[in-house]
């Protein structure tokens, strides 16, 4: 005798509902959150002369001698401590040397192109300096596989954004 499949509220069913409902939960309360990549800091910067090199707010801010702004995290990409700025040098020394501007000078960072410090979002706006440090736009061995940050551009909010004097 054949067994006749009655359509119905079997378990997985009841499972694919649950784990349907979920998802939807889950994608409707994150949507409204703030990410990482949507926090600021807002540095003033009128204190910064050309040359200066200074942690503020967890942040290197590095103001360039051509006046432009270069903003790092206070983590070196290979051991994940934090930078320690020598002035007299005017080199970051951790497990290899960078200069102001992020590049690798020595150490295990100079073996291939594109190795320096994390380099994070920034823009000037009047005499603040507004950081995103949750967008490295460079540095590190490789912050982020390629495919992530395209993923990421698609569902982040579009901005106007100006550069920090010239380029951030």
């Amino acid at each position: 005798m054949r067994r006749r499949v009655r359509p119905g509220w079997g378990p997985s069913t009841v499972v694919t509902v649950l784990l349907v409902a979920a998802l939807v939960g889950w994608y409707l309360s994150a949507k409204g959150r703030p990410t990482a990549d949507d926090v600021a800091l807002v540095i003033p910067v009128g204190a910064y002369a050309p040359g200066t090199v200074r942690l503020d707010q967890g942040v290197w801010v590095s103001r360039q001698l051509g006046g432009e702004f270069m903003v790092f995290l206070d983590r070196d990409p290979h051991r994940g401590q934090r930078l320690n700025w020598v002035a007299e040098k005017g080199l970051f020394m951790q497990a290899a040397a960078y200069q102001a501007d992020g590049r690798c000078v020595e150490g295990p960072c100079s073996v291939g192109p594109g190795m320096g410090l994390f380099r994070v979002e920034a823009r000037l706006e009047g005499e603040n300096l507004v950081v995103y440090p949750g967008r490295v736009i460079s540095g590190g061995f490789n912050p982020e596989p390629a495919w992530i940050t395209e993923f990421r551009r698609l569902f982040r909010r579009a901005e106007p954004s100006a550069p920090a004097s010239g380029r951030p």
